[in-house]
């Protein structure tokens, strides 16, 4: 039986979850639970009175071209292990898809968790969209070469490593500003970019930005520093941006994914309108997502 989930559905979906998802954090878990998950976004196959598979219906809207449309992201499929390949999930889609005709939504898209499924998600009609480019080392010119990092923050650039409602509402409409200007993209509402700070700062990010002119979102890994979303006004802030964060992290290794640094992509996600006639780029901007 497909439903709606409801509050009591909580704890089975967590469990569900932790047994699907097992590198995501108890942490991400007690935020998505509280904050993100919404009953009546999520679609539950039953399997004696117990779901066996589960996905959230998440509403944004996709930029595309001078238009806007509405659009879902399904997020959170999963199906029991000792359950899968009976169909369950292939059930949900198609329920899913209908609910989307009640409430007008044109379009869904997805991120496939293992390669293979990009295959088993085509038979659905989902195509591949949402390039993204290896990450390289990122040339810059040093600007703060003899400045110690006490010094640089007379540059009003701030740090972030936890979230600030203040900065939060402050930095939100540069990074609105930043996605109308992309041709295709999936936007966010405050809350939809709320969310995604929270959950940016548990996986050990950092910000950095003056928030009304440019911003950088930062990760450490064992690459280096990953940039892994930026703007910047001018070619004289990005130097000066740079030879921050290099020198906060104390490190030349900033890496940057960029469609100007090289011919070679990949696919993130996959993209599906409901109605065929409806033409969908694949070259769609799709900025940090929850993933």
């Amino acid at each position: 039986m497909i439903q709606y989930a409801e509050n009591k559905h909580r704890p089975e979906l967590r469990r569900l979850w932790e047994c699907c998802f097992p590198a995501d954090s108890a942490q991400f878990l007690d935020y998505y639970f509280e904050h993100i998950f919404r009953p009546d976004e999520t679609l539950l196959y039953l399997h004696d009175h117990k779901p066996a598979a589960s996905l959230q219906m998440m509403p944004y809207q996709l930029k595309v071209g001078d238009s806007s449309c509405n659009a879902c992201y399904f997020y959170g499929i999963m199906t029991r292990p000792e359950l899968r390949r009976n169909g369950y999930m292939g059930r949900l889609l198609t329920a899913a898809f209908d609910e989307m005709r009640k409430r007008a939504i044109d379009v869904s898209f997805l991120i496939p968790q293992e390669s293979w499924l990009f295959e088993i998600y085509e038979k659905f009609g989902y195509r591949r969209a949402f390039p993204v480019f290896p990450f390289k080392k990122l040339p810059f010119h040093r600007v703060f070469a003899d400045v110690t990092v006490a010094e640089q923050t007379a540059t009003a650039i701030a740090v972030y490593t936890e979230f600030h409602e203040s900065a939060a509402q402050a930095l939100f409409p540069l990074y609105t500003r930043f996605l109308t200007q992309k041709t295709h993209v999936v936007l966010k509402n405050f809350r939809q970019f709320s969310d995604l700070l929270r959950v940016f700062f548990m996986e050990g990010g950092t910000l950095f930005t003056e928030c009304k002119n440019d911003f950088a979102f930062c990760l450490r890994d064992e690459n280096g520093i990953r940039i892994k979303e930026s703007y910047f006004s001018a070619p004289t802030e990005r130097d000066r941006y740079l030879s921050f964060i290099a020198d906060y992290f104390s490190t030349d290794e900033l890496l940057m994914s960029d469609s100007g640094m090289s011919a070679n992509f990949t696919f993130y996600g996959m993209i599906k309108a409901l109605d065929p006639q409806f033409a969908i780029p694949e070259n769609i901007y799709m900025s940090m997502m929850l993933d």
